[in-house]
Protein backbone atom coordinates (compact mmCIF):
# COMPACT_ATOMS: atom_id res chain seq x y z
CA UNK A 1 0.00 0.00 0.00
CA UNK A 2 2.82 2.41 0.84
CA UNK A 3 4.42 1.53 -2.51
CA UNK A 4 1.20 2.40 -4.34
CA UNK A 5 0.82 5.63 -2.39
CA UNK A 6 4.41 6.58 -3.16
CA UNK A 7 4.00 5.85 -6.87
CA UNK A 8 0.72 7.76 -6.96
CA UNK A 9 2.31 10.73 -5.20
CA UNK A 10 5.19 10.64 -7.68
CA UNK A 11 2.76 10.52 -10.60
CA UNK A 12 0.85 13.47 -9.22
CA UNK A 13 4.09 15.44 -8.77
CA UNK A 14 5.29 14.71 -12.31
CA UNK A 15 1.85 15.59 -13.69
CA UNK A 16 1.86 18.85 -11.71
CA UNK A 17 5.33 19.79 -13.02
CA UNK A 18 4.29 18.91 -16.56
CA UNK A 19 1.10 20.93 -16.17
CA UNK A 20 3.07 23.97 -14.97
CA UNK A 21 5.46 23.68 -17.93
CA UNK A 22 2.55 23.43 -20.39
CA UNK A 23 0.73 26.35 -18.77
CA UNK A 24 3.91 28.45 -18.84
CA UNK A 25 4.41 27.70 -22.54
CA UNK A 26 0.74 28.43 -23.22
CA UNK A 27 1.08 31.75 -21.35
CA UNK A 28 4.17 32.70 -23.40
CA UNK A 29 2.44 31.88 -26.68
CA UNK A 30 -0.67 33.79 -25.63
CA UNK A 31 1.40 36.88 -24.70
CA UNK A 32 3.14 36.63 -28.09
CA UNK A 33 -0.18 36.45 -29.92
CA UNK A 34 -1.51 39.37 -27.84
CA UNK A 35 1.52 41.44 -28.92
CA UNK A 36 0.83 40.54 -32.56
CA UNK A 37 -2.83 41.58 -32.24
CA UNK A 38 -1.74 44.81 -30.53
CA UNK A 39 0.64 45.61 -33.39
CA UNK A 40 -2.07 44.94 -36.00
CA UNK A 41 -4.55 47.15 -34.16
CA UNK A 42 -1.96 49.91 -33.85
CA UNK A 43 -1.40 49.73 -37.63
CA UNK A 44 -5.15 49.91 -38.21
CA UNK A 45 -5.18 53.44 -36.75
CA UNK A 46 -2.92 54.62 -39.61
CA UNK A 47 -5.97 55.23 -41.80
CA UNK A 48 -7.35 57.64 -39.19
CA UNK A 49 -3.92 59.23 -38.87
CA UNK A 50 -3.63 59.80 -42.65
CA UNK A 51 -7.09 61.38 -42.78
CA UNK A 52 -6.13 63.80 -40.01
CA UNK A 53 -2.93 64.77 -41.83
CA UNK A 54 -4.86 65.43 -45.04
CA UNK A 55 -7.43 67.56 -43.23
CA UNK A 56 -4.87 69.59 -41.27
CA UNK A 57 -2.83 70.16 -44.48
CA UNK A 58 -5.93 71.47 -46.28
CA UNK A 59 -6.65 73.89 -43.43
CA UNK A 60 -3.05 75.08 -43.36
CA UNK A 61 -3.03 75.70 -47.12
CA UNK A 62 -6.55 76.88 -47.92
CA UNK A 63 -7.60 78.34 -44.55
CA UNK A 64 -10.27 77.34 -42.04
CA UNK A 65 -13.25 78.34 -44.18
CA UNK A 66 -12.16 76.79 -47.46
CA UNK A 67 -14.34 74.67 -49.66
CA UNK A 68 -11.43 72.25 -49.90
CA UNK A 69 -11.79 71.26 -46.20
CA UNK A 70 -15.48 70.56 -46.65
CA UNK A 71 -14.79 68.35 -49.64
CA UNK A 72 -11.98 66.42 -47.91
CA UNK A 73 -14.13 66.01 -44.78
CA UNK A 74 -17.07 64.74 -46.85
CA UNK A 75 -14.78 62.15 -48.51
CA UNK A 76 -13.57 60.92 -45.08
CA UNK A 77 -17.17 60.52 -43.87
CA UNK A 78 -18.17 58.76 -47.08
CA UNK A 79 -15.23 56.37 -46.72
CA UNK A 80 -16.45 55.62 -43.14
CA UNK A 81 -13.14 56.75 -41.65
CA UNK A 82 -15.26 58.96 -39.37
CA UNK A 83 -18.93 59.09 -38.60
CA UNK A 84 -18.63 62.90 -38.50
CA UNK A 85 -15.77 65.42 -38.73
CA UNK A 86 -15.63 69.10 -37.82
CA UNK A 87 -13.33 72.10 -37.63
CA UNK A 88 -13.19 73.43 -34.06
CA UNK A 89 -11.86 76.80 -32.93
CA UNK A 90 -11.13 78.06 -29.45
CA UNK A 91 -13.21 81.00 -28.17
CA UNK A 92 -13.20 82.81 -24.88
CA UNK A 93 -15.12 80.14 -22.92
CA UNK A 94 -14.08 76.92 -24.66
CA UNK A 95 -14.46 75.56 -28.16
CA UNK A 96 -16.96 76.13 -31.00
CA UNK A 97 -17.65 74.10 -34.15
CA UNK A 98 -17.14 76.34 -37.22
CA UNK A 99 -17.96 73.79 -39.91
CA UNK A 100 -18.82 70.07 -39.92
CA UNK A 101 -19.67 67.11 -42.10
CA UNK A 102 -21.63 64.04 -40.97
CA UNK A 103 -24.37 63.59 -38.38
CA UNK A 104 -24.00 64.59 -34.75
CA UNK A 105 -21.67 67.62 -34.99
CA UNK A 106 -23.55 70.87 -35.66
CA UNK A 107 -21.79 74.02 -36.92
CA UNK A 108 -22.02 76.90 -34.50
CA UNK A 109 -22.47 74.62 -31.49
CA UNK A 110 -19.98 73.29 -28.94
CA UNK A 111 -18.24 69.94 -29.41
CA UNK A 112 -19.22 67.07 -27.08
CA UNK A 113 -18.29 67.62 -23.43
CA UNK A 114 -16.28 64.38 -23.45
CA UNK A 115 -14.01 65.88 -26.17
CA UNK A 116 -12.73 68.79 -24.06
CA UNK A 117 -9.77 66.89 -22.58
CA UNK A 118 -8.72 65.53 -25.99
CA UNK A 119 -8.93 69.01 -27.54
CA UNK A 120 -6.81 70.46 -24.74
CA UNK A 121 -4.13 67.75 -25.11
CA UNK A 122 -3.89 67.93 -28.93
CA UNK A 123 -0.53 69.07 -30.30
CA UNK A 124 0.56 70.24 -33.82
CA UNK A 125 2.29 66.90 -34.56
CA UNK A 126 -0.39 65.39 -36.78
CA UNK A 127 -0.86 62.61 -34.21
CA UNK A 128 -4.38 62.53 -32.81
CA UNK A 129 -5.56 62.29 -29.20
CA UNK A 130 -8.64 60.25 -28.30
CA UNK A 131 -11.60 60.73 -26.00
CA UNK A 132 -13.19 58.17 -23.67
CA UNK A 133 -16.23 56.28 -24.97
CA UNK A 134 -19.26 58.52 -24.48
CA UNK A 135 -22.94 58.36 -25.32
CA UNK A 136 -25.04 60.61 -27.53
CA UNK A 137 -28.62 59.43 -27.17
CA UNK A 138 -28.65 55.69 -27.79
CA UNK A 139 -25.32 55.62 -29.65
CA UNK A 140 -21.83 55.00 -28.25
CA UNK A 141 -19.07 57.19 -29.71
CA UNK A 142 -15.35 57.84 -29.45
CA UNK A 143 -13.68 61.03 -30.66
CA UNK A 144 -10.26 62.02 -32.03
CA UNK A 145 -8.61 65.46 -32.25
CA UNK A 146 -5.45 66.97 -33.73
CA UNK A 147 -4.19 70.57 -33.70
CA UNK A 148 -3.67 72.51 -36.95
CA UNK A 149 -0.21 74.12 -36.76
CA UNK A 150 0.27 77.82 -37.57
CA UNK A 151 -3.43 78.80 -37.55
CA UNK A 152 -4.79 81.48 -35.26
CA UNK A 153 -7.01 81.33 -33.26
CA UNK A 154 -6.35 77.76 -31.95
CA UNK A 155 -7.94 75.54 -34.58
CA UNK A 156 -8.39 71.75 -34.38
CA UNK A 157 -9.76 69.03 -36.57
CA UNK A 158 -12.16 66.83 -34.54
CA UNK A 159 -13.64 63.56 -35.76
CA UNK A 160 -15.77 60.95 -34.07
CA UNK A 161 -16.71 57.36 -34.78
CA UNK A 162 -20.05 55.82 -33.94
CA UNK A 163 -19.38 52.47 -32.26
CA UNK A 164 -21.55 49.59 -33.40
CA UNK A 165 -22.51 46.61 -31.24
CA UNK A 166 -19.19 45.68 -29.58
CA UNK A 167 -19.78 41.95 -30.05
CA UNK A 168 -18.20 40.85 -33.32
CA UNK A 169 -20.08 38.37 -35.51
CA UNK A 170 -18.91 34.79 -35.36
CA UNK A 171 -17.99 34.83 -39.05
CA UNK A 172 -16.94 37.60 -41.41
CA UNK A 173 -14.29 40.16 -42.11
CA UNK A 174 -14.35 41.82 -38.69
CA UNK A 175 -13.35 38.61 -36.91
CA UNK A 176 -10.32 37.77 -39.06
CA UNK A 177 -8.08 39.89 -36.84
CA UNK A 178 -8.44 37.46 -33.95
CA UNK A 179 -8.40 34.19 -35.91
CA UNK A 180 -8.06 31.40 -33.34
CA UNK A 181 -8.27 33.89 -30.45
CA UNK A 182 -11.08 35.49 -28.51
CA UNK A 183 -10.44 39.10 -27.56
CA UNK A 184 -11.68 42.52 -26.58
CA UNK A 185 -10.48 46.08 -27.29
CA UNK A 186 -10.95 48.86 -24.73
CA UNK A 187 -10.50 52.64 -25.03
CA UNK A 188 -8.11 53.33 -22.16
CA UNK A 189 -5.68 51.20 -20.16
CA UNK A 190 -8.24 49.30 -18.03
CA UNK A 191 -10.67 46.52 -19.05
CA UNK A 192 -13.70 48.72 -18.35
CA UNK A 193 -16.93 47.34 -19.89
CA UNK A 194 -18.10 50.93 -20.48
CA UNK A 195 -15.00 51.55 -22.67
CA UNK A 196 -15.45 48.40 -24.77
CA UNK A 197 -14.98 48.92 -28.55
CA UNK A 198 -15.10 45.37 -29.90
CA UNK A 199 -15.28 41.90 -28.36
CA UNK A 200 -15.60 38.38 -29.76
CA UNK A 201 -18.56 36.23 -28.63
CA UNK A 202 -16.40 33.70 -26.78
CA UNK A 203 -14.30 36.17 -24.77
CA UNK A 204 -14.66 36.06 -20.97
CA UNK A 205 -13.07 38.79 -18.87
CA UNK A 206 -11.14 37.62 -15.82
CA UNK A 207 -10.14 34.25 -17.30
CA UNK A 208 -6.75 33.05 -18.53
CA UNK A 209 -6.21 36.15 -20.65
CA UNK A 210 -3.19 38.09 -21.91
CA UNK A 211 -3.36 41.89 -22.19
CA UNK A 212 -1.21 44.27 -24.26
CA UNK A 213 -1.38 48.06 -24.83
CA UNK A 214 -2.44 49.34 -28.25
CA UNK A 215 -0.99 52.66 -29.46
CA UNK A 216 -3.86 54.83 -30.71
CA UNK A 217 -2.35 58.19 -31.64
CA UNK A 218 -0.81 59.72 -28.55
CA UNK A 219 -2.93 57.51 -26.25
CA UNK A 220 -2.83 53.87 -25.31
CA UNK A 221 -5.79 51.52 -25.55
CA UNK A 222 -5.89 47.96 -24.24
CA UNK A 223 -6.42 44.65 -26.01
CA UNK A 224 -7.07 41.46 -24.03
CA UNK A 225 -7.08 38.02 -25.71
CA UNK A 226 -7.66 34.39 -24.77
CA UNK A 227 -7.10 31.23 -26.81
CA UNK A 228 -10.09 29.46 -28.31
CA UNK A 229 -8.12 26.23 -28.21
CA UNK A 230 -4.72 25.32 -26.70
CA UNK A 231 -1.97 27.15 -28.55
CA UNK A 232 0.56 24.49 -27.54
CA UNK A 233 -1.55 21.82 -29.23
CA UNK A 234 -4.10 19.35 -27.86
CA UNK A 235 -1.51 16.65 -27.23
CA UNK A 236 0.71 18.93 -25.14
CA UNK A 237 -2.36 20.22 -23.28
CA UNK A 238 -3.38 16.68 -22.37
CA UNK A 239 0.14 15.56 -21.52
CA UNK A 240 -0.16 16.16 -17.72
CA UNK A 241 -3.37 14.13 -17.63
CA UNK A 242 -1.79 11.34 -19.64
CA UNK A 243 1.15 11.26 -17.23
CA UNK A 244 -1.19 11.26 -14.24
CA UNK A 245 -3.47 8.54 -15.62
CA UNK A 246 -0.52 6.36 -16.62
CA UNK A 247 1.10 6.74 -13.21
CA UNK A 248 -2.14 6.03 -11.35
CA UNK A 249 -2.87 2.94 -13.45
CA UNK A 250 0.62 1.61 -12.74
CA UNK A 251 0.13 2.34 -9.03
CA UNK A 252 -3.26 0.58 -9.05
CA UNK A 253 -1.86 -2.50 -10.76
CA UNK A 254 0.99 -2.76 -8.26
CA UNK A 255 -1.39 -2.07 -5.38
CA UNK A 256 -3.75 -4.79 -6.63
CA UNK A 257 -0.88 -7.31 -6.82
CA UNK A 258 0.36 -6.42 -3.35
CA UNK A 259 -3.20 -6.43 -2.00
CA UNK A 260 -3.80 -9.97 -3.25
CA UNK A 261 -0.70 -11.19 -1.45
CA UNK A 262 -1.56 -9.29 1.71
CA UNK A 263 -5.13 -10.58 1.72
CA UNK A 264 -3.97 -14.17 1.59
CA UNK A 265 -1.69 -13.48 4.53
CA UNK A 266 -4.40 -11.58 6.42
CA UNK A 267 -6.88 -14.40 5.79
CA UNK A 268 -4.56 -16.91 7.42
CA UNK A 269 -3.87 -14.59 10.34
CA UNK A 270 -7.60 -13.85 10.70
CA UNK A 271 -8.38 -17.54 11.05
CA UNK A 272 -5.77 -17.85 13.79
CA UNK A 273 -7.11 -14.72 15.56
CA UNK A 274 -10.71 -15.95 15.33
CA UNK A 275 -9.87 -19.31 16.83
CA UNK A 276 -7.85 -17.64 19.56
CA UNK A 277 -10.63 -15.13 20.29
CA UNK A 278 -13.25 -17.91 20.44
CA UNK A 279 -11.13 -19.83 22.87
CA UNK A 280 -10.60 -16.75 25.05
CA UNK A 281 -14.34 -15.93 24.97
CA UNK A 282 -15.14 -19.48 26.01
CA UNK A 283 -12.68 -19.29 28.91
CA UNK A 284 -14.13 -15.91 30.01
CA UNK A 285 -17.69 -17.24 29.80
CA UNK A 286 -16.74 -20.26 31.89
CA UNK A 287 -15.04 -18.05 34.49
CA UNK A 288 -18.04 -15.69 34.61
CA UNK A 289 -20.49 -18.60 34.92
CA UNK A 290 -18.43 -20.09 37.72
CA UNK A 291 -18.28 -16.71 39.52
CA UNK A 292 -22.04 -16.28 39.18
CA UNK A 293 -22.70 -19.81 40.45
CA UNK A 294 -20.40 -19.35 43.45
CA UNK A 295 -21.96 -15.97 44.20
CA UNK A 296 -25.50 -17.30 43.92
CA UNK A 297 -24.71 -20.24 46.18
CA UNK A 298 -23.01 -17.91 48.64
CA UNK A 299 -25.91 -15.46 48.66
CA UNK A 300 -28.41 -18.30 49.00
CA UNK A 301 -26.52 -19.73 51.95
CA UNK A 302 -26.17 -16.30 53.52
CA UNK A 303 -29.88 -15.68 52.94
CA UNK A 304 -30.88 -18.92 54.67
CA UNK A 305 -28.46 -18.23 57.51
CA UNK A 306 -29.67 -14.64 57.80
CA UNK A 307 -33.27 -15.73 57.93
CA UNK A 308 -32.57 -18.29 60.65
CA UNK A 309 -30.35 -15.96 62.69
CA UNK A 310 -32.79 -13.11 62.31
CA UNK A 311 -35.72 -15.12 63.64
CA UNK A 312 -33.64 -16.46 66.49
CA UNK A 313 -32.28 -13.03 67.51
CA UNK A 314 -35.41 -10.93 67.09
CA UNK A 315 -37.10 -12.15 70.29
CA UNK A 316 -33.99 -11.91 72.55
CA UNK A 317 -33.30 -8.42 71.21
CA UNK A 318 -36.86 -7.40 71.95
CA UNK A 319 -36.51 -8.71 75.50
CA UNK A 320 -33.22 -6.85 75.95
CA UNK A 321 -34.77 -3.63 74.67
CA UNK A 322 -37.63 -3.97 77.18
CA UNK A 323 -35.23 -4.78 80.01
CA UNK A 324 -33.11 -1.68 79.23
CA UNK A 325 -36.24 0.44 79.16
CA UNK A 326 -37.50 -0.97 82.51
CA UNK A 327 -34.09 -0.51 84.13
CA UNK A 328 -33.88 3.10 82.96
CA UNK A 329 -37.39 3.70 84.34
CA UNK A 330 -36.83 1.90 87.62
CA UNK A 331 -33.38 3.27 88.41
CA UNK A 332 -34.22 6.83 87.34
CA UNK A 333 -31.73 9.43 86.19
CA UNK A 334 -29.93 10.08 89.48
CA UNK A 335 -26.70 8.29 88.57
CA UNK A 336 -25.05 9.87 85.45
CA UNK A 337 -22.70 6.97 84.97
CA UNK A 338 -25.50 4.41 85.12
CA UNK A 339 -27.67 6.53 82.84
CA UNK A 340 -24.86 6.72 80.22
CA UNK A 341 -24.41 2.93 80.34
CA UNK A 342 -28.13 2.32 79.91
CA UNK A 343 -28.28 4.70 76.90
CA UNK A 344 -25.27 2.92 75.37
CA UNK A 345 -26.98 -0.43 75.84
CA UNK A 346 -30.20 0.89 74.29
CA UNK A 347 -28.27 2.29 71.25
CA UNK A 348 -26.41 -0.96 70.66
CA UNK A 349 -29.59 -3.03 71.02
CA UNK A 350 -31.20 -0.69 68.43
CA UNK A 351 -28.23 -1.17 66.07
CA UNK A 352 -28.48 -4.94 66.47
CA UNK A 353 -32.23 -4.78 65.81
CA UNK A 354 -31.58 -2.76 62.64
CA UNK A 355 -29.04 -5.37 61.45
CA UNK A 356 -31.55 -8.14 62.08
CA UNK A 357 -34.21 -6.20 60.17
CA UNK A 358 -31.85 -5.74 57.23
CA UNK A 359 -31.01 -9.47 57.26
CA UNK A 360 -34.66 -10.48 57.28
CA UNK A 361 -35.58 -7.90 54.63
CA UNK A 362 -32.78 -9.02 52.37
CA UNK A 363 -33.39 -12.74 52.91
CA UNK A 364 -37.17 -12.62 52.45
CA UNK A 365 -38.31 -9.31 51.01
CA UNK A 366 -42.03 -8.70 51.09
CA UNK A 367 -44.13 -6.93 48.50
CA UNK A 368 -44.93 -3.29 49.43
CA UNK A 369 -48.43 -2.42 50.57
CA UNK A 370 -49.08 0.86 48.78
CA UNK A 371 -50.77 3.78 50.39
CA UNK A 372 -50.51 7.54 50.70
CA UNK A 373 -47.40 8.61 52.60
CA UNK A 374 -46.54 12.18 53.66
CA UNK A 375 -42.76 12.39 53.21
CA UNK A 376 -42.26 15.34 55.58
CA UNK A 377 -44.18 13.63 58.41
CA UNK A 378 -42.28 10.39 57.80
CA UNK A 379 -38.92 12.23 58.04
CA UNK A 380 -39.97 13.81 61.36
CA UNK A 381 -40.82 10.34 62.65
CA UNK A 382 -37.43 8.97 61.55
CA UNK A 383 -35.61 11.89 63.25
CA UNK A 384 -37.56 11.11 66.43
CA UNK A 385 -36.54 7.44 66.32
CA UNK A 386 -32.95 8.32 65.35
CA UNK A 387 -32.21 11.79 66.76
CA UNK A 388 -29.04 13.50 65.59
CA UNK A 389 -25.93 12.84 67.66
CA UNK A 390 -24.05 15.64 69.39
CA UNK A 391 -22.50 18.07 66.90
CA UNK A 392 -24.83 17.25 64.00
CA UNK A 393 -27.38 19.85 62.87
CA UNK A 394 -30.45 18.97 60.83
CA UNK A 395 -31.92 21.29 58.20
CA UNK A 396 -35.12 20.55 56.29
CA UNK A 397 -36.56 22.28 53.23
CA UNK A 398 -39.86 21.14 51.73
CA UNK A 399 -41.41 22.59 48.58
CA UNK A 400 -44.85 24.19 49.18
CA UNK A 401 -47.71 21.87 48.30
CA UNK A 402 -45.45 18.81 48.10
CA UNK A 403 -47.70 15.88 47.10
CA UNK A 404 -47.78 12.65 49.06
CA UNK A 405 -45.91 9.66 47.66
CA UNK A 406 -47.32 6.29 46.70
CA UNK A 407 -45.61 3.69 48.86
CA UNK A 408 -45.41 1.33 51.82
CA UNK A 409 -45.02 3.45 54.94
CA UNK A 410 -42.93 0.93 56.90
CA UNK A 411 -40.60 0.21 54.00
CA UNK A 412 -40.11 3.90 53.15
CA UNK A 413 -39.47 4.54 56.87
CA UNK A 414 -36.71 1.93 56.70
CA UNK A 415 -35.26 3.62 53.58
CA UNK A 416 -35.09 7.04 55.26
CA UNK A 417 -33.81 5.54 58.53
CA UNK A 418 -30.94 3.83 56.68
CA UNK A 419 -30.01 7.03 54.84
CA UNK A 420 -30.19 9.20 57.97
CA UNK A 421 -28.15 6.81 60.15
CA UNK A 422 -25.55 6.44 57.39
CA UNK A 423 -25.29 10.23 57.24
CA UNK A 424 -24.75 10.35 61.03
CA UNK A 425 -21.99 7.72 60.71
CA UNK A 426 -20.31 9.77 57.95
CA UNK A 427 -20.02 12.80 60.30
CA UNK A 428 -18.18 11.52 63.44
CA UNK A 429 -16.95 15.06 64.17
CA UNK A 430 -20.31 16.70 63.55
CA UNK A 431 -21.70 18.48 60.51
CA UNK A 432 -24.94 19.26 58.71
CA UNK A 433 -27.66 16.83 57.66
CA UNK A 434 -29.78 18.44 54.93
CA UNK A 435 -33.12 16.92 53.87
CA UNK A 436 -34.80 18.54 50.87
CA UNK A 437 -38.14 17.64 49.31
CA UNK A 438 -39.19 18.75 45.82
CA UNK A 439 -41.49 17.54 43.06
CA UNK A 440 -42.49 17.87 39.44
CA UNK A 441 -45.40 16.40 37.48
CA UNK A 442 -43.97 12.86 37.52
CA UNK A 443 -41.85 12.40 40.65
CA UNK A 444 -41.42 13.38 44.27
CA UNK A 445 -37.74 13.78 45.11
CA UNK A 446 -36.25 13.44 48.61
CA UNK A 447 -32.59 14.37 48.95
CA UNK A 448 -30.59 13.35 52.04
CA UNK A 449 -27.17 15.02 52.09
CA UNK A 450 -24.37 15.30 54.62
CA UNK A 451 -21.10 17.18 55.01
CA UNK A 452 -19.20 14.11 56.13
CA UNK A 453 -16.14 12.21 54.91
CA UNK A 454 -17.60 11.38 51.48
CA UNK A 455 -16.66 8.44 49.24
CA UNK A 456 -14.03 7.74 46.61
CA UNK A 457 -14.98 6.57 43.11
CA UNK A 458 -14.63 2.85 43.87
CA UNK A 459 -16.78 3.05 47.02
CA UNK A 460 -19.43 5.14 45.25
CA UNK A 461 -19.70 2.60 42.40
CA UNK A 462 -20.21 -0.33 44.84
CA UNK A 463 -22.23 1.34 47.56
CA UNK A 464 -25.47 -0.53 46.70
CA UNK A 465 -23.84 -4.00 46.49
CA UNK A 466 -24.95 -6.53 49.15
CA UNK A 467 -22.45 -7.12 51.96
CA UNK A 468 -20.17 -4.30 50.81
CA UNK A 469 -19.25 -1.95 53.65
CA UNK A 470 -16.42 0.34 54.73
CA UNK A 471 -17.63 0.56 58.35
CA UNK A 472 -16.01 -1.19 61.28
CA UNK A 473 -19.50 -2.25 62.35
CA UNK A 474 -22.26 -3.49 60.06
CA UNK A 475 -22.66 -6.15 57.41
CA UNK A 476 -23.25 -3.98 54.32
CA UNK A 477 -26.93 -4.66 53.75
CA UNK A 478 -28.50 -1.29 54.64
CA UNK A 479 -28.08 0.43 51.28
CA UNK A 480 -28.64 -2.81 49.35
CA UNK A 481 -32.04 -3.20 51.08
CA UNK A 482 -32.73 0.51 50.53
CA UNK A 483 -32.01 0.15 46.81
CA UNK A 484 -34.28 -2.92 46.55
CA UNK A 485 -37.18 -1.18 48.34
CA UNK A 486 -36.96 1.94 46.17
CA UNK A 487 -36.95 -0.12 42.97
CA UNK A 488 -39.92 -2.17 44.25
CA UNK A 489 -41.77 1.15 44.56
CA UNK A 490 -41.05 1.97 40.89
CA UNK A 491 -38.60 4.70 41.89
CA UNK A 492 -34.86 5.28 41.68
CA UNK A 493 -32.00 6.16 44.01
CA UNK A 494 -28.73 7.81 43.04
CA UNK A 495 -25.68 9.02 44.94
CA UNK A 496 -23.22 11.83 44.33
CA UNK A 497 -20.15 12.09 46.51
CA UNK A 498 -16.56 13.27 46.68
CA UNK A 499 -13.95 12.33 49.21
CA UNK A 500 -13.86 14.83 52.11
CA UNK A 501 -16.81 16.76 50.62
CA UNK A 502 -19.83 14.80 51.82
CA UNK A 503 -22.43 12.66 50.08
CA UNK A 504 -25.95 13.20 48.74
CA UNK A 505 -28.57 10.50 48.09
CA UNK A 506 -31.51 11.36 45.80
CA UNK A 507 -34.63 9.19 46.12
CA UNK A 508 -37.24 9.67 43.36
CA UNK A 509 -40.72 8.21 44.02
CA UNK A 510 -44.09 8.33 42.31
CA UNK A 511 -46.75 10.78 43.55
CA UNK A 512 -49.68 9.17 45.34
CA UNK A 513 -52.59 8.13 43.15
CA UNK A 514 -54.59 6.69 46.09
CA UNK A 515 -57.70 8.81 46.72
CA UNK A 516 -58.04 10.34 50.18
CA UNK A 517 -60.46 8.48 52.50
CA UNK A 518 -63.97 9.91 52.70
CA UNK A 519 -65.00 11.05 56.17
CA UNK A 520 -68.07 9.18 57.50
Amino acid sequence: MLLAVGLSAGSVSVAAVSRNVVHDQERRLLNQRAAEVSALLSLSTSRVQESFRSLTTVVQVAGPDSVAFNGTAAQAVAAQVFGAVALVQADGSGYRITTSRGAGLDAGGPPPAAAAAALDRAEPTGIFTSTPVYRVGDSRRVGYATLVAGVTPRTLVYGESVLADPVLPKQGEQNRLFGDLDGALYVGTRPDPAALVIVTPGFRAGGRNASQPVQAGTDQWLVSVSAKRPLVGSVAERQPWLVLIGGLLTSLLLAALVEVLLRRRRYAMTLVDERTAQLQDTIRDLDAAQDRLVRQERLAAIGELASAVGHELRNPLGVLSNVVYLLSTKLGRDDPWLDRQLRTADREVGAATLIVSDLLEYAKPREPIFGEVDAAVLVDEVLTVAPPPEGVRVAQEWAPGLPAVRGDRDQLRQVLLNLVTNAYDAMPDGGLLAIVGSADEETVRITVGDTGIGMDDDTRSRVFEPFFTTKAKGIGLGLAVTHRIVEAHGGSIAVTSQASSGSSFLVALQPSTVPAPVAS
